[in-house]
């Protein structure tokens, strides 16, 4: 309201006008479409949450095993220099008898690579140390059989390797080059017992064999890094001999207490090898199983690489090329896996292989 000179003059805002029916076709629309924009930002956020959730369970941590306490040595590391990543995949049975190769992100069987023959489950599944080929031990009756080999990718079918009708073939192990397989050839009798075995090399691209000598091992075999040196699981210790001499003379046999056994040897280094030690009582039950770092030289445990929990076994081991990552099969009364050896801690990488898987 504004008075002038006596004169009252009122000011009122002018009504705003009602829209026209073009306008409100207009308006109409245009909610709508905040609406839709609206629902649709919601929709994409939902994704997005959605993702991230997946994403982390896919990266959750996997079912983990403290490693028992054990005093007197110390805790293994991995080597130095620059880390890489653990295999992509492993090998083991297929649990059909045949040869499988798994996934270690999974842990599930990717594809077989040779089924069960009439003979019996194919056995002593190992890799080359590249990784691209498998070698394993096929029987075909009481005391015969071949080693065949076939790539993991399985583009083409198993190969015969080693054949002898006269010998049962077992335990391959291919040397760091590929280009030599040691193996063990066993002689039966008329009962099926066996009479002799002997330890023998060779030549992949020659097939020329030398033999190595009598052998009494439990057919686990390692090669050095350098293809020079090989150890034997005999009895209850592993055996390592020069293999450039032609002969299975010990060179230096792992020293081990009574009522222990050691089992699955691999070597880390040319002077270090890694492998299970198993301990019972004297009423033979169980008291502890660990896997160890051994001197070549001295026979002597040197370090802890991990000790099973109560009540459990390991059984196999494996130590990828980089001898980084460590392989291996835990078995207690109630299951059986598959774990890798992680900052003191048992990773579980799979319950669908059986132990003794390799990488």
């Amino acid at each position: 309201m504004t008075t002038t000179e006596g004169t009252m003059t009122t000011t009122e805002e002018p009504l705003k006008a009602a829209p026209s029916e073009f306008e409100t076709q207009v308006l109409f629309p245009e909610a709508h479409q905040r609406r839709h924009r609206r629902w649709a930002i919601g929709i994409a956020l939902l994704g997005v949450v959605a993702t991230v959730v997946a994403l982390l369970a896919s990266s959750s941590p996997k079912t983990t095993h403290p490693s028992a306490r054990h005093v007197g040595l110390a805790r293994w590391t991995p080597l130095r220099g620059t880390r890489k990543a653990a295999p992509a995949v492993f090998v083991a049975g297929d649990g059909k008898g045949g040869v499988g190769v798994y996934s270690t992100n999974s842990g599930h069987l990717i594809r077989t690579l040779s089924p069960q023959s009439p003979g019996g489950p194919d056995q002593q599944i190992v890799l080359t140390s590249d990784g691209s080929t498998v070698y394993f031990a096929q029987p075909s009756g009481a005391c015969s059989g071949q080693i065949l080999s076939a790539p993991i990718s399985g583009t083409t079918a198993p190969a015969v390797v080693i054949s002898d009708p006269g010998r049962l073939a077992l335990a391959p192990s291919p040397s760091p080059s590929s280009d030599d397989l040691a193996w063990v050839g066993v002689i039966c009798g008329s009962t099926g017992s066996t009479t002799s075995s002997s330890l023998y090399e060779t030549d992949l691209t020659t097939h020329a064999t030398s033999d190595l000598g009598a052998y009494s091992g439990q057919d686990e075999l390692a090669w050095s890094p350098n293809g020079q040196r090989l150890a034997v699981q005999s009895n209850s210790t592993v055996q390592v001999f020069d293999v450039t001499r032609q002969s299975s003379e010990t060179g230096s046999s792992m020293k081990v207490s009574s009522g222990c056994r050691l089992a699955s040897p691999v070597f880390l280094t040319q002077d270090q090898i890694a492998a299970i030690r198993t301990c019972f009582s004297s009423s033979g039950s169980l008291r502890t199983s660990n896997a160890l770092v051994f001197n070549v030289v001295t026979g002597k445990a040197v370090a802890l690489i991990a000790a099973a929990p109560p009540g459990s076994t390991f059984q196999g081991l494996s130590v990828d090329s980089s001898g980084q990552h460590i392989l291996l099969g835990l078995v207690n009364s109630g299951s059986a896996e598959d774990v890798q050896v992680q900052d003191g801690l048992l990773l579980v990488v799979s319950r669908d292989a059986p132990t003794d898987a390799q990488w």
